[in-house]
């Protein structure tokens, strides 16, 4: 395991002040199927498709250079940079594809110094990574760095206490309990999660192998028991199996503030809860 402790790095404010990982870093990671992990992560921070973005760089407020070149003239920017903020929302209503980014030179490469010196390390934590990148991108965008629109608006956050509370009603003593969490997107298995958990806190992180993804005839509400079969061959009986489909996931979020909201998919019949309902567990935000 790396040395990445998110419990220090809330302490040192920005984004991740009062937030925690998703699943934590000392947790066993076992057989974790990289294609799922890859759709989970990216959900959480998604990706910039594309090389269509313009670039501005400039040194205390002095143009320096446009990528593409072509853009310095056809859009007028000029040679001093006043106000980024603006002049990036200015130049994106002419430019309107992609991200406008503008970014302060000494800022830029400071910005790719922490980068560098906070790089994910085996063992750490994929999803709360991505939040340290979060917070090092929010830092840096207050001082000089410049995205319209800004990206931290695609990105999901994960709220205060979620896995505390999560945990605590699931697993509140020292037994351990497994819980499966999986999404279908048509005749595949989107993502999953097999996690088994112990006065609250999750102790291994594994998933479904892959040879379990294809679906059967396409139908997820006739699929799910073979999933709870498969997981408890891999972790003994389940404490709570829940299944879904990727929309549904997508629409409902992740905290506890949306616990209702899942309840009630699955009393429409959008999500499914095995051996026992949602409602079982009292889950706070």
């Amino acid at each position: 395991m790396s040395g990445y402790q998110p419990q220090q790095y809330t302490r040192e404010g920005g984004l991740m002040t009062g937030h925690i990982a998703l699943l934590s870093p000392w947790a066993s990671y076992i057989d974790v199927e990289p294609t799922q992990w890859r759709r989970l992560y990216d959900w959480l921070l998604p990706p910039n498709h594309g090389n269509n973005d313009l670039y501005i760089l400039h040194d205390q407020g002095q143009l320096l250079t446009v990528n593409p070149v072509y853009a310095r003239s056809k859009f007028n920017i000029p040679d001093r940079i006043e106000n980024p903020a603006a002049l990036a929302e200015t130049l994106y209503a002419q430019w309107q594809q992609g991200t406008v980014v503008i970014l302060e030179r000494n800022q830029y490469q400071s910005w790719l110094d922490d980068i560098q010196r906070d790089a994910w390390l085996p063992g750490d934590d994929l999803l709360a990574y991505g939040l340290k990148v979060k917070d090092c991108a929010l830092r840096y965008a207050e001082d000089g760095i410049v995205l319209y629109p800004s990206p931290f608006d695609r990105w999901h956050d994960v709220p205060p206490g979620m896995l505390t509370s999560v945990g605590h009603a699931l697993a509140p003593d020292a037994e351990r309990r497994s819980v499966l969490f999986a999404v279908y997107d048509g005749d595949v298995i989107w993502t999953s999660l097999i996690l088994g958990v112990e006065q609250g806190q999750v102790q291994f992180v594994t998933t479904l192998p892959a040879d379990a993804l294809n679906v059967p005839g396409g139908n997820w509400k006739q699929d799910y028991p073979r999933l709870v079969s498969i997981a408890e061959t891999l972790v003994g009986p389940l404490r709570l199996g829940i299944f879904c489909e990727r929309a549904t996931f997508e629409s409902l979020g992740i905290s506890p503030a949306h616990w209702q909201a899942w309840r009630a998919a699955q009393e429409r019949g959008d999500v499914i809860s095995a051996p026992v309902p949602l409602s079982a567990f009292k889950i706070s935000g």
